[in-house]
């Protein structure tokens, strides 16, 4: 579904924050299950929109583009949080439940609880971890627990979603990490905001936690109008490089109870200003009369970023100077992994079991290389468990060979979503190559038994629009991009 974009002027087009180092998403190229959090590369403009509601009556106090979709970012964990409690009001998840830590949970990018795979999760942990830390991994550890796998827990989330009245939000993944398909607006939020409220009130008062323990760290919230805003009772906050900063607040003052949501600030800092503000004119305009609409009244003036041009100036130097070196030992590890993963697929390929030995030390050592960031050891461990499963003849299917390895990971973790339930024993690989057009990424699901049961998973992808190539034991250096294609 396409984004339609408006620019609100006077808003930065920062790119500092991506959500995970590209060197990291280098390091993590070559592995099982892993995943990068790494945003579109085109600049575009920012969407600032904002929507006051009377929690009460139901009438719309202030709206600013209110129907304009962007990506919503961490705002997504509040239909996470939505499906869970809706589960635990059914009965069929207590607070105390443990839920299992995947390879794929444990891969999610920053922020995150750092849970390794194999252990377990408290529901009640997981609920404070997606409302202070804005976990994404204990968001995975959910939607597994509910869905089976996240591409199906998303399909959940829309269905819910229209069921709220939510008709312009499509959800992709549980987190809200970067996917250009994933887009709401800040009234379908509000709508989201409201309906917790309403639905839930058993469990609402968890969007007011400040902080909670979790083994020996004290983890504070992000929600800084929920610390400073008179009034203010929760909800949650929410940033990409492409959404900018989000926010939405619920506030009771004065027997009156307000929900408001502004998305695509410039900052953190403004984003809070900015909610502040228009909370405090959406207050004085309902008085202890209440209910007036605020039709005609003007809203507050836009929040100032206050750094001098000289303080901006250098930030953004030191940001490009880091990404610059990042992107530099990014594709100088993906070239060594790249490297290596092929002498490994060689060896398997001839059945050299001296050559595979010694190719696969090769990548524990480039391995080694790599930042041990969260749960990439657990990781890194499974690759080697899948190469091993790789050598006795596995075959592999093939859905599209990408320049970006989030494009790739998408793309395997939808078709994964797809053919699950005829593939049980399907894992999702995403390996970089080099080709005529540079590095691209191979999105390939392996484990897969047979030919025709590769040809069979093919046939089903085929028929959702997804490209499909079966990928034999004895040629698993094969990639689209090698009869020619250009990659995606």
């Amino acid at each position: 579904m396409p984004v339609i974009r408006t620019v609100f002027t006077g808003l930065s087009k920062d790119s500092r924050h991506t959500g995970l180092s590209s060197a990291f998403a280098g390091a993590v190229a070559v592995l099982v299950l892993a995943l990068t959090a790494l945003s579109p590369s085109a600049a575009h403009a920012i969407v600032y929109s904002s929507i006051i509601i009377d929690a009460q009556s139901g009438a719309v106090l202030q709206q600013e583009n209110a129907d304009t979709q962007t990506y919503p970012a961490s705002l997504t964990k509040m239909m996470t949080l939505y499906m869970l409690f809706d589960a635990m009001e059914k009965g069929k998840v207590r607070l105390q439940d443990r839920m299992q830590v995947s390879t794929y949970a444990a891969g999610q990018a920053p922020t995150k609880l750092g849970v390794p795979a194999g252990r377990t999760l408290a529901v009640e942990d997981a609920i404070k971890a997606l409302i202070t830390r804005s976990a994404n991994d204990a968001a995975v550890v959910i939607a597994e627990h509910l869905g089976s796998n996240e591409p199906n827990f998303a399909q959940m989330m829309t269905r819910k979603a229209r069921a709220l009245g939510m008709a312009s939000t499509e959800f992709q993944n549980a987190s809200g990490l970067p996917n250009p398909n994933q887009v709401t607006t800040a009234r379908d939020m509000a709508r989201l905001s409201l309906a917790l409220r309403r639905d839930f009130p058993q469990y609402y008062d968890y969007f007011s936690i400040r902080s909670f323990r979790y083994g020996k760290q004290t983890i504070g919230t992000h929600n800084r109008v929920l610390l400073q805003y008179k009034g203010a009772d929760g909800l949650k906050t929410g940033y990409i490089r492409d959404s900018g900063f989000n926010l939405a607040t619920s506030a009771r003052r004065g027997g009156h109870s307000l929900v408001g949501v502004v998305m695509g600030g410039q900052s953190g800092a403004w984003r809070d200003q900015r909610m502040m503000a228009l909370l405090d004119h959406a207050f004085a305009s309902v008085g202890e009369g209440g209910g007036a609409v605020m039709a005609s009244a003007a809203p507050p003036p836009a929040a100032v970023d206050t750094r001098s041009a000289k303080a901006k100036a250098a930030e953004e130097r030191r940001a490009a100077q880091v990404a610059a070196a990042e992107e530099k030992r990014e594709k100088a590890l993906a070239a060594k992994r790249a490297a290596a993963e092929k002498k490994v697929a060689d060896a398997q390929a001839r059945k050299d079991k001296k050559a595979l030995a010694t190719a696969k030390a090769e990548m524990d050592r480039v391995m080694a290389t790599a930042p041990q960031t969260g749960g990439s050891k657990q990781v890194a461990t499974q690759w080697a468990r899948q190469q091993e499963r790789g050598a006795v003849g596995d075959w592999a299917i093939q859905v599209g060979a990408f320049t970006a390895f989030s494009a790739a990971h998408t793309q395997a973790s939808n078709a994964m979503g797809i053919v699950r339930s005829q593939i049980a024993s399907a894992q999702l690989l995403v390996t970089p190559m080099s080709g005529a057009n540079g590095l691209v990424y191979r999105a390939r699901l392996t484990g897969i038994e047979n030919e025709q049961q590769a040809k069979s998973a093919c046939k089903i992808l085929k028929q959702k629009n997804v490209n499909c190539l079966p990928v034999p034991p004895s040629d698993v250096n094969l990639a689209m991009v090698q009869d020619g294609r250009k990659p995606r």
